[in-house]
Formats: C-alpha cells, sequence, structure tokens
C-alpha cells in the first residue's frame, strides 16, 4: 500500500493556496477541526512567524510599521474548514478577535456546543 494514490500529481499553483478568505457579502462554511492555537507576527522580510507561545519580549525581526513602530504579534486560530462557496476543503487563520468571539460563545452555548455540528454564515461587509 502507498502513501500517495498512483499516479498522484500536485496541483498547480495559484488559486489562494487553499486559505479560506471570506468574500464580500455571505460564506457559508462548516468547521471540522478543532482549533490549533499560536501567536504571529510578520518579519522583516514580509514573511509571516508563527508561535506556539506569545513572545514576552518584541521579536528583533519585527516588521516595522507604517508609524515608525513594530507592529505586533497576534494571537490566531487555524481551523480546517469547508468551503460551500466553492466546495473545497481550506484552512481558516482568523486572527480578528470579534470573529474568534462569536466562535467561541457559540461553542460555550450549550444550545450550540461544537461548531463541526453545524454551518456558519460569516458574513463580510466592505473592504479588507
Amino acid at each position: 500500500m502507498s502513501f500517495l494514490p498512483e499516479g498522484y500529481e500536485a496541483p498547480a499553483a495559484g488559486g489562494g493556496g487553499g486559505y479560506f478568505k471570506p468574500q464580500k457579502g455571505d460564506s457559508k462554511i462548516r468547521i471540522l477541526s478543532d482549533a490549533v492555537i499560536g501567536f504571529q507576527y510578520w518579519n522583516k522580510d514580509n514573511k509571516p512567524v508563527r508561535l506556539r507561545d506569545n513572545p514576552t519580549e518584541t521579536p528583533s525581526d519585527v516588521r516595522i510599521g507604517d508609524d515608525g513602530k513594530p507592529e505586533r504579534v497576534k494571537h490566531f486560530w487555524v481551523l480546517l474548514v469547508w468551503d460551500y462557496g466553492d466546495s473545497s476543503l481550506k484552512v481558516w487563520e482568523i486572527t480578528q478577535a470579534t470573529i474568534r468571539d462569536k466562535i467561541a460563545n457559540l461553542v460555550a452555548n450549550p444550545d450550540w456546543g461544537h461548531p463541526k455540528s453545524y454551518n456558519i454564515t460569516v458574513k463580510k461587509e466592505g473592504e479588507g
């Protein structure tokens, strides 16, 4: 038995790299995994650096913002989701506290529980 099927070829690059990015309006998803949590910052080479624990000091290679100050380290969740919009499996990295808080409230509510049991509609308003 082989790890990969016979004749397997990796898909062509492009199309967002398998990450879920809510589109303007409503995006229906199903969360399929538990959250993996961590911290991230962008370095001076504009590459994301992800850490398991929150650093106690500002990393020396953190990107400098337009205001001349080091950008902050952000808390994130990473989830595996099913995107009904294009019927595909994606990774959703959530750094926005408002989104994390809303999902956490659903999880804590005994009428809802773990989000693997129901669909979620993410509503995006505006740009960015």
